[in-house]
């Protein structure tokens, strides 16, 4: 619409027929575009060429073969980064099911529950996104759906096996009775297995008390024959005992005699050290007195003060470390008179107890092989009492499977009932 303002500028008629031109080759430009666009999504819808895939199809195989699809719209649709082989769609479509769908409840005597999901044909929206990439040849399509209807879930009633029943049809009171006897059957059966289950625990408990009872009264022998034959070794070696106390108690006093000889002359070596440092700290204390008698110049006597104290340091490291010399000669004396001892008195053990060694190596050995057999004898009825407990592990599983199996059909056959 044009202006008819006065104050407006005039606009020469060669210049109105150069602007309508141009707005009429812009509006076709659009036209193109828009027709591009139309022709680029009806390509997608119709699989041809290589402008994207047919959803139509990816669709239905993405669905069970229980469904038929009607139609699919693209409400938009856009390339990711100007690849052609990328293309992702906001979708709407129609399916309707080739057949009636169900789901399952549960099951009863050994019929699957059936409930109507959707009858055939009757028609269903679906909405959602959608995602085609192409690989070689062949597109690669995904749908995620924004509300998928519980219908998709359902599954013709085939699929639930050869035995079903279908919630609403007319033998469902005659379906109940039988499933409720049978159900009550089963309950019967049930009880009497759980029964005879825990008399087989009570047999299993009584089987593994007494067995626990003979394995301790051979360990009880065993260990009393083990206490014997300790016994028997300690006699033993009271036996070679008595022969060497004689031995053994000379031993003991000549092992006295060197000891006090050691420690006399420990303390002589002692004694002389101390004297000697004694007598030397004496000459030193009496050097002091005469420098401190002779009134020297100061740094003379201080010089001279240091050195005697030094003197008096070094006097007494002396004297200490020939205390430690001496008390170390000791030490080294009274190991070495020990281990003699020592060695003395194991010779003479050893010579005589090599007599019996043999026949307490025997006794051993029986013993040992009277262990190791009845070992074997508790693994293998240990092993046949865990198998045993294994069987009534897997009869309790068992049980506790049917029981809850049958508190969930006795739920169902009350929900059924009361609908």
């Amino acid at each position: 619409m044009f202006n008819h303002d006065a104050r407006a500028t005039p606009v020469k008629p060669g210049k109105m027929r150069e602007e309508q031109s141009q707005k009429l080759a812009r509006s076709a430009l659009h036209a193109l575009r828009h027709y591009r666009s139309a022709v680029l999504i009806c390509l997608s819808l119709s699989g041809c060429g290589n402008y994207g895939p047919d959803l139509k199809a990816a669709l239905g195989r993405q669905l069970s073969p229980a469904w038929q699809v009607d139609d699919v719209r693209i409400d938009e649709w856009q390339i990711r980064q100007h690849d052609t082989s990328q293309w992702f769609y906001r979708f709407s479509a129609k399916v309707t099911p080739a057949e009636d769908l169900y789901t399952t409840l549960g099951t009863l005597n050994g019929t699957a529950v059936l409930q109507t999901a959707l009858k055939q044909g009757t028609p269903t929206e679906l909405s959602g996104k959608a995602a085609a990439v192409r690989r070689q040849a062949d597109w690669d399509s995904h749908f995620d759906f924004d509300h998928a209807p519980a219908a998709l879930s359902g599954a013709p009633a085939r699929v639930y096996g050869n035995s079903v029943f279908i919630v609403g049809s007319g033998s469902q009171k005659e379906f109940l009775d039988a499933a409720t006897e049978a159900l009550y059957a089963r309950e019967i059966a049930l009880v009497r297995d759980e029964e005879a289950l825990g008399q087989r625990r009570n047999e299993w408990s009584s089987i593994d008390a007494s067995l626990s009872n003979d394995l301790r009264q051979v360990e009880s022998n065993l260990l009393s024959e083990q206490q014997r034959l300790v016994a028997k070794q300690s006699n033993m070696g009271s036996m070679v005992g008595l022969e060497v106390q004689s031995a053994d108690k000379a031993l003991r006093t000549e092992m006295s005699s060197q000891l006090d000889k050691a420690r006399k002359e420990m303390d002589a070596r002692d004694a002389a050290v101390s004297q000697a440092y004694s007598n030397g700290m004496r000459a030193l204390q009496q050097q002091y007195q005469v420098l401190v008698a002779q009134r020297l110049p100061r740094d003379e006597f201080i010089e001279r003060s240091r050195q005697h104290h030094d003197k008096e340091v070094a006097a007494q490291q002396r004297y200490r470390e020939q205390l430690d010399q001496s008390h170390e000669t000791f030490g080294n004396q009274i190991k070495g008179i020990q281990q003699g001892f020592e060695v003395s008195r194991a010779r003479l053990r050893e010579d005589i107890s090599q007599s019996v060694k043999a026949d307490v190596e025997r006794s051993s050995a029986e013993l040992q092989e009277k262990v190791q057999q009845q070992q074997s004898r508790a693994l293998v009825a240990r092993d046949e009492l865990a198998r045993q407990r294994s069987v009534l592990e897997q009869m309790a599983g068992d049980v506790q499977h049917r029981r809850e199996e049958l508190v969930r059909e006795r739920s169902l056959l009350a929900q059924l009932a009361k609908n």
